[in-house]
């Protein structure tokens, strides 16, 4: 080959390599400015959820402080009370022991103190149960939510019933379990105390290695879009519910119109492996 033609050729081929360089470092820079772009992106979902971590936390927080205010006011209102009529009683009947009082009179007031004394263990039975029920721990959600609708009729006279595929005994992962159980709580609570329904029921399986409740009455109903929007929804204990679900990795959707009852729907994912570390924030 003549000596013109090998430079020519080698011209080529450097002109080859020069477009072929350009075309990669036009690629690189377009695959870095994507994985810049990327990067930012997760950073910026990282700090939005690092925020709603924390708002979450001090909501969750201000929540644990209301439960607790809500078991003084109890304590106080329904065991102090009770408690200080025994005191009284008590000294009502010694007054009458001494005073030589007929045995009609001492039998009359010896049978008060004992109904105020069954009372009294009553509340006391009762805020106990509010503060995590002895039943959830020994064996396990359904028979807590089964014993759980038997004092919500007694108490507030509204029919609830349960269905459930899940055998009693059969236990879930902590965690599930007590969220779960709190939400219940919570949204029976408003039945009683809002919705105005005479029958509630109470829907407990698993789908998919999830938890799956729902809580369904009907009552009355409301805008359960504006509610949860507006500072109503506080009051109802809608974003408490949220956020034990939310904490979870779970999902919290309700339903409701005016006219038409309300229905909450809880999905909760196992979290075997998370017991530990949310037993603090969780186990309550």
């Amino acid at each position: 080959m003549a000596e013109g033609g090998e430079i020519g050729l080698l011209a080529e081929t450097l002109d080859r390599m020069r477009v072929q360089l350009r075309n990669s470092l036009t690629a690189l820079k377009r695959w870095g400015e994507e994985l810049e772009a990327q990067v930012r992106a997760r950073t910026a979902e990282l700090q939005r959820l690092h925020d709603e971590r924390g708002r979450i936390l001090e909501r969750v927080l201000a929540a644990q402080e209301e439960e607790r205010e809500q078991i003084a006011r109890e304590l106080r209102d329904e065991v102090g009370q009770t408690i200080a009529t025994l005191l009284l009683k008590l000294q009502i009947l010694e007054r009458a022991v001494a005073q030589n009082s007929g045995p009609d009179t001492v039998a009359d007031l010896a049978r008060g103190l004992e109904a105020d004394a069954l009372n009294a263990l009553e509340s006391v039975r009762r805020v106990s149960a509010g503060l995590r029920p002895g039943v959830l721990d020994d064996l396990g959600l359904i028979a807590a939510v089964r014993q759980y609708l038997r004092d919500f009729r007694r108490q507030f006279g509204i029919e609830a019933e349960l269905e459930t595929g899940i055998p009693e005994g059969v236990r879930l992962a902590r965690v599930v379990e007590t969220a779960a159980y709190r939400i219940l709580q919570e949204a029976l609570t408003n039945v009683a105390r809002h919705s105005g329904a005479s029958r509630a029921t109470v829907k407990i399986g698993v789908e998919a290695g999830n938890l799956v409740l729902t809580v369904a009455d009907n009552g009355r109903g409301f805008d359960a879009d504006g509610v949860l929007a507006g500072p109503t929804g506080g009051k109802l204990g809608l974003p408490g519910m949220q956020e034990r679900a939310s904490l979870l990795g779970g999902e919290f959707k309700i339903r409701s119109v005016p006219g038409t009852g309300t229905t909450i729907h809880v999905r909760l994912p196992p979290a075997e492996d998370r017991d530990d570390q949310n037993s603090g924030a969780d186990n309550r």
